[in-house]
């Protein structure tokens, strides 16, 4: 039973980390070790309390969800809140009674407003190109010609670049989006778009003479497959290599497995910001397509396709023989006590195979 909410817990971790973080104030008992901090590691007590273990909990604060029960719907809640970013309080800390924080609630949110506004219109200057011989300018291998983009979500593209301070511009169907290279790194973010079956094409450029075009992008719904070889089995490994494929659909796939992890290990101790084997891409609606990706998310993403109309995509972290200590963030699995996997360090294949999308939004994770 443990190993099972264990997983759940793991799933929920991932999910959360696509969802994108939201800073809100919330004066919640949380805080179910009773450290006087809110983390992972009261996720764990909470988890241990609920399934029975002498955790050390501090009772009347494990009913995190406030339904008068103390179960596993508190210990996903709980994990969604720190994994979303909230900012934890008291009435002692924050020196108000709870009637006064429940008014001023609107005047923090306004107070925020600022600072989101100042992070979305911050004036990068014109963008003026200069032509730099030495100027490299890389896009993350997760976008890519034929992929899938989560409709309803703002969009983001990011990548590297070896010239600080240079201005880095994306187009994309009709709106433009500006941004800086910061310690080696940069990021746009486009508004929100409806689904489309439409092919797309993306152009990001920077100041310094660099140019990349990325065509027939589709908008729609984008999942994750997460879980061990029965998730990544490809369709030619299930004896199903016969089956009809019908190549007129919207969906495309991004398959990875373990072996990128195993032939990467060194790469892979740390949380990656690119996809480790870069031969990887987002493939069509081909057979070839079809025969060499993960069997359950063809499946899932061949079906809603038919059923919506709406473009689908999966992009497959699952990995054959992995441990859930090697499928999880490192220090989820440091706080749960693992100390090694089956092949690889613990948070290893988290770090290969998920870390790299963390930027990309998700309708949501198939697991399995």
């Amino acid at each position: 039973m443990k190993k099972i909410v264990s997983l759940i817990i793991a799933l929920v971790m991932v999910t959360a980390v696509f969802a994108g973080a939201v800073i809100i104030r919330a004066n919640r008992p949380g805080d179910t070790n009773g450290d006087g901090e809110v983390d992972n590691k009261d996720v764990v007590t909470l988890f241990r309390f609920v399934s029975g273990g002498a955790s050390g909990a501090v009772e009347e604060n494990c009913d995190y969800n406030g339904d008068g029960e103390i179960d596993n719907k508190d210990v996903v809640m709980l994990f969604r809140d720190i994994s979303a970013g909230v900012e934890f309080g008291t009435e002692e800390e924050t020196g108000t009674e709870p009637e006064t924080e429940t008014e001023t609630e609107p005047e923090t949110e306004t107070e925020t407003e600022p600072e989101t506004e100042e992070e979305t219109t911050e004036d990068l200057g014109e963008f003026i190109v200069e032509p730099d011989s030495e100027a490299v300018l890389n896009v993350s291998h997760v976008i890519g010609d034929h992929m899938v983009i989560q409709r309803d979500m703002k969009i983001s593209v990011w990548g590297t670049s070896n010239k600080d301070g240079a201005l880095v511009r994306g187009q994309f169907m009709g709106e433009e989006a500006l941004g800086k290279v910061k310690d080696g790194k940069w990021i746009i973010t486009f508004p929100a778009k409806e689904a489309t079956r439409d092919p797309q094409t993306l152009t990001v450029e920077d100041s310094c003479g660099n140019s990349v075009t990325f065509s027939d992008i589709l908008i729609g719904d984008v999942w994750i497959v997460g879980g061990q070889s029965n998730a990544v089995r490809t369709i030619s490994l299930t004896g199903s290599s016969g089956l009809t494929i019908d190549t007129s659909l919207p969906v495309r796939v991004f398959q990875q497995d373990e072996t990128d992890v195993w032939n990467n290990k060194e790469t892979a101790s740390k949380p990656c910001e690119d996809v480790l084997n870069q031969k990887r891409a987002w493939r069509t609606s081909k057979r070839s397509t079809a025969l060499n990706s993960t069997a359950l998310g063809w499946y899932v993403i061949t079906r809603l396709a038919e059923v919506t109309n709406v473009p689908q995509g999966v992009v497959c972290t699952a990995a054959g023989a992995a441990s859930i200590a090697e499928l999880m963030p490192k220090e989820l699995a440091d706080s749960f006590g693992y100390k090694k996997g089956i092949y690889v360090n613990p948070g290893d294949m988290y770090n290969g195979l998920t870390h790299p999308f963390l930027n990309m939004k998700f309708k949501g994770m198939i697991f399995f």
